[in-house]
């Protein structure tokens, strides 16, 4: 599904589900921060950010169970 930055303006706790192979380079830029990317513009400002992630190479680029999340 695809929404609009303005749309997850109003959402407090998103979460990124990604399912699809060949996502590994939009979920490194997503926990990198990366201000290029759209979906990190659209959420920064939010609390708290889910990714959930099943994708055999974009589940390697997560932190450990239990680490502790990067946000700046």
């Amino acid at each position: 599904m695809s929404v609009t930055p303005d749309f997850l303006a109003g959402v407090r706790e998103p979460v990124f589900v990604v399912a699809s192979s060949g996502k590994h380079l939009a979920v490194a830029a997503l926990i990198a921060q990366d201000p290029n990317l759209i979906a990190w513009r659209a959420v920064q400002g939010c609390p708290r950010v889910e990714l959930w992630v099943h994708d055999a190479n974009a589940a390697d680029l997560l932190p450990a169970a239990g680490a502790p999340a990067n946000r700046r």
